[in-house]
């Protein structure tokens, strides 16, 4: 059955929103009270304060909103998968202060929630379905004002009418004064004074985002995308006269593919340092670069297995076990390539220190690994081919999932004092830049080393309180311990500076890395 029609739920009889006498009553009470409840919440708990609490209790509302919009149908296993990840994710802010990393788990949350509620099997929904949510929202508020509309009177001159007039007219208000007053300042203090308690359309805007968020959740979750951008495309095939023309091409590339790697294992793996003097560089210097290099080899090689796979014609028996067997040997090679890179970013950290982009480089690497992985599987199982697109966008989400869990800043601040214990050398100037959860970490470096590496930390935590439902557990964690062992105002830094000492420059690498 395709999953453009039944993705998520067993679907029942009379369902949808465009066409179906469901739809011109509008949404049912359940969910009118849900989006009220979602709106309230956004106004009061959305603040600009921060992250923690507030987005679990809101993602929260929304799901259960979308939830009575379908109660009583069968979840199926992908879409239970697809809400637990999106709801770790929502839960990072909670418990990680990494507020650099936010946008992007509420982001990928967002896209899983939506895939969730709209369900996606082939290639094409798994790219597109992620945007559901966002994109029929207007859907859904449409859906929403039906479902009030029939509950609330319509005579000219009720109370009804009135009660919609407000509520248009404080949205509409809202929206376009909350754009005004972010820019421009004078206007937006002309607000403050003008309107008692000077938050009131910034809180209308949440109530709207709100309202927005849960009416097109629980709409999607009624009635998934079936037409228009939703539809599979239907992608004529490219007609292959032979062999030839995507055999040798493949043949060539897994003989590439080969010798790259044996030149990888001899210098990397092989202890040999004459290709390396040869080459005029250092061991240090040859593992670090490359690294984005081998990342887009591994990414075009995804893409030119889908292509022979896709060309190879389905009707040729032969053409197929031999397409299988270069691609087979092409995927091998890959993650042979895959291991090299990571390999190339393990000793670039062991000499240098770990840092975000390199942890987020490590991460896409490996879950391109497990897509190969799957992609061999799926030669040798033909039932693996249809789990392959889900495979590869559970894998994704699992692995933003598990880099927002580990919290990047305490483990690149973790790995940064255990290279300084080593070594004596520590980047001050990076370490400065990290967040609270690198607190814990920092707080085993001596003095004055350590009053250094957290003091814009501490002038940060200093500027104010937050409410419970704005901040972290990493958050709070920091501020126990910098209140027990307060930051020296008067610690000495300039000298830490210092070559070999407070900073890592590229020639300070270890003689064994040389």
């Amino acid at each position: 059955m395709d999953d453009a029609h039944v993705p998520t739920y067993d679907e029942g009889p009379g369902t949808g929103i465009s066409g179906h006498k469901e739809s011109a009553q509008g949404a049912p009470a359940a969910v009118l009270a849900g989006t009220v409840v979602t709106a309230l919440l956004a106004a009061v708990f959305a603040v600009s304060e921060g992250l923690g609490a507030n987005a679990l209790i809101i993602a929260a509302a929304v799901a259960v909103t979308a939830a009575v919009g379908v109660r009583g149908r069968r979840i199926r296993p992908w879409t239970l998968i697809w809400a637990l990840g999106g709801a770790a994710l929502v839960a990072v802010p909670l418990w990680h202060g990494n507020t650099w990393l936010h946008p992007l788990t509420l982001a990928v949350a967002l896209g899983a929630a939506s895939v969730a509620l709209a369900g996606g099997r082939t290639w094409w929904q798994i790219a597109t379905r992620p945007f559901a949510l966002l994109l029929l929202a207007p859907r859904g508020v449409l859906w929403v004002y039906r479902g009030l509309a029939r509950v609330l009177p319509r005579r000219r001159g009720s109370a009804g009418a009135a009660f919609r007039a407000v509520v248009l007219t404080a949205l509409v208000t809202a929206v376009f004064a909350a754009l005004f007053a972010a820019a421009d300042a004078v206007f937006a203090e002309l607000l403050s004074g003008l309107v008692p308690g000077g938050e009131i359309f910034v809180r209308a805007f949440l109530a709207a985002l709100g309202v927005a968020f849960a009416a097109g959740a629980a709409s999607v979750a009624f009635d998934p995308p079936r037409g228009g951008l939703w539809r599979e495309p239907n992608v004529p095939r490219v007609p292959v006269r032979g062999r030839m023309e995507w055999a040798v091409p493949l043949a060539v590339l897994d003989v590439l593919f080969a010798g790259f790697v044996v030149v990888q294992v001899v210098v990397l793996f092989g202890g040999v340092d004459g290709p390396l003097d040869d080459a005029d560089t250092t061991r240090a210097e040859y593992a670090r670069e490359g690294f984005w290099q081998l990342l887009w080899v591994t990414v075009l090689t995804l893409v030119v297995i889908a292509l022979v796979m896709y060309v190879v014609p389905r009707d040729r028996p032969a053409d197929r076990s031999l397409a299988k067997r270069l691609v087979g040997v092409l995927a091998v090679l890959a993650l042979a390539v895959g291991a090299a890179s990571l390999y190339r970013t393990d000793a670039y950290i062991d000499d240098f220190g770990l840092s975000r982009s390199r942890l987020v480089m490590a991460g896409a690497e490996l879950w391109m690994c497990v897509v190969l992985v799957s992609v061999l599987a799926a030669l040798v199982w033909r039932a693996v081919v249809a789990a392959l697109p889900r495979t590869t966008a559970v894998a994704a989400l699992v692995t933003v999932v598990v880099v927002a869990a580990a919290s990047p800043d305490a483990m690149v601040a973790d790995q940064r004092v255990s290279l300084y214990e080593r070594t004596g050398r520590l980047n001050l100037e990076y370490v400065r830049g990290l967040g609270v959860d690198a607190v814990p970490a920092l707080d085993r470096l001596p003095e004055p080393v350590r009053s250094c590496a957290l003091r814009d930390i501490a002038a940060d935590l200093a500027d104010g309180d937050r409410p419970w439902y704005a901040t972290s557990l990493a958050r709070e964690r920091a501020e126990r311990i910098l209140r027990d062992r307060p930051v020296r105002a008067s610690a000495s830094c300039p000298s830490l500076l210092s070559p070999g000492y407070g900073t890592t420059r590229a020639g300070d690498v270890p003689a064994g890395r040389r």
